[in-house]
């Protein structure tokens, strides 16, 4: 999705580099060694604000033990290749028995790196480690709040609209699939994965952005695009969850070619509405329902299986008659919510902060 030939520096990669330079700058004010502080206002630039302040109060702790474990072990054998395994083995051992595991990276980089450093004055040592981390966990966090607030719903935009022009190609292969055995293949349940995937991107990028509401408050504007977006996306969700069950239908089911052809204008119209960007279901769409409608519900019809008589399934197709049909319900809702949007941006200020979600 990047329109530029080569990575973008981004928002988060230039905090970073503000982050290292202050932190750097503060401990050589002080006369402090800023290796361990910058490498912590490294690992604590997180996507959110309430990441770096979750995961820095696991850090800080998971940092201590590995210091205390690093000056423990190089007091009773030396700076020696044992110290070093030792370390490494005891710091990780003890931030997973404390449930500090997403400071164990940085705990065990601590460790290893003060276990040369270390000048036998192990309370200062100690004290100093301490110090410094606390200097990169306070400088990265207070400028992952102040500077460039992560604001992800333009993102999140983009990339659900990629995600319809997506899931409409893959909808319009699994309807091809099913219709003409010769075009069975691979790729369309392969490209359905790769659906799944990101749509689980989406989604953690909408939990960014509500993590990211409680420091910086959202407009009403915003909190509208917000949960239209939220709204979306489950519908999106769902209408995957549809393409495959189509794409589990294992036996092509016996229409004739005015009933094929109808099925595959339906669908047809269904990947048009996925992949436009307002959202409107043409007058055609309907039209063409009301035809497959006379084709495929007549043939709705259970389908018991022996020897098992309790248990049934539906025939191939009154399962693709369900399912596409279901995908049109989605895309009605998608289509009152984006009318519903439109009309409270017209009528409503833009300018009162929306702080929380019901």
């Amino acid at each position: 999705m990047n329109k530029y030939p080569f990575p973008v520096i981004g928002g988060r990669m230039i905090k970073t580099g503000i982050a290292v330079l202050i932190t750097g700058w503060i401990c050589l004010y002080f006369g402090l060694p800023p290796a361990f502080a910058v490498m912590t206002a490294i690992v604590t630039i997180e996507p959110t604000v309430i990441d770096s302040i979750r995961k820095g109060l696991i850090r800080f702790p998971a940092s201590m033990i590995g210091a205390f474990i690093s000056i423990i072990l190089s007091s009773m054998f030396g700076p020696g290749a044992l110290t070093y395994g030792l370390a490494a083995v005891l710091t990780l051992y003890f931030c997973h028995f404390f449930r500090l595991q997403e400071g164990a990276l940085v705990a065990t980089l601590t460790a290893i790196a003060m276990i040369p450093e270390l000048s036998g004055h192990y309370g200062y040592d100690f004290l100093l480690r301490v110090t410094n981390t606390s200097i990169g966990l306070i400088v990265s966090t207070l400028i992952n709040v102040l500077i460039w607030p992560p604001n992800y719903l333009k993102a999140i935009e983009m990339r659900r609209h990629h995600f319809q022009k997506n899931i409409s190609r893959v909808l319009s292969q699994s309807v091809q699939a099913l219709l003409y055995s010769s075009n069975k293949g691979r790729s369309h349940r392969v490209a359905y994965a790769s659906l799944l995937s990101e749509l689980d991107e989406l989604f953690r990028l909408l939990a960014y952005q509500k993590n990211e509401s409680v420091f910086h408050y959202m407009n009403q504007r915003e909190k509208r695009q917000f949960i239209l977006e939220q709204k979306k996306l489950i519908l999106l969700q769902r209408i995957l969850f549809s393409i495959g069950q189509l794409q589990t239908i294992n036996k092509q089911p016996n229409f004739s070619t005015a009933a094929k052809e109808t099925i595959s204008d339906f669908s047809k119209d269904l990947a048009d509405c996925l992949a436009s960007e307002d959202g409107i279901i043409a007058e055609r769409q309907y039209e063409t329902l009301a035809k497959l409608s006379f084709y495929l519900k007549p043939s709705i019809k259970i389908r018991e299986l022996q020897p098992i008589k309790t248990n049934y399934n539906f025939e191939p197709a009154s399962t693709l008659y369900i399912e596409l049909l279901f995908i049109h319900d989605c895309l009605e809702d998608i289509e009152q919510w984006l009318t519903r949007q439109a009309y409270e941006n017209r009528n409503q200020a833009y300018d009162q902060p929306a702080r929380y979600f019901k």
